[in-house]
């Protein structure tokens, strides 16, 4: 599941990047607020995960992003 989440986040960079976002990094994503919001949003337009692992990965990640935005 590790591989599935590390995956993710570069999608998700790569996505942020394409956007206009050049800074952002696995890291940054994870914890700024404006990166978080952007990856949740991709995140939950995430088509068709392509098995359990990365599933739960994206819930994973999704419910750790929420929790980062409720402190």
């Amino acid at each position: 599941m590790l591989k599935s989440k590390e995956m993710l986040l570069e999608k998700g960079v790569k996505k942020l990047k394409i956007m206009g976002f050049t800074q952002v990094t696995k890291n940054t994503i994870l914890t700024d607020e404006i990166y978080q919001l952007y990856f949740l949003s991709f995140l939950n337009n995430i088509p068709n995960p392509k098995n359990n692992h990365e599933i739960s990965a994206i819930q994973e990640l999704k419910l750790y992003i929420v929790k980062l935005l409720e402190i």
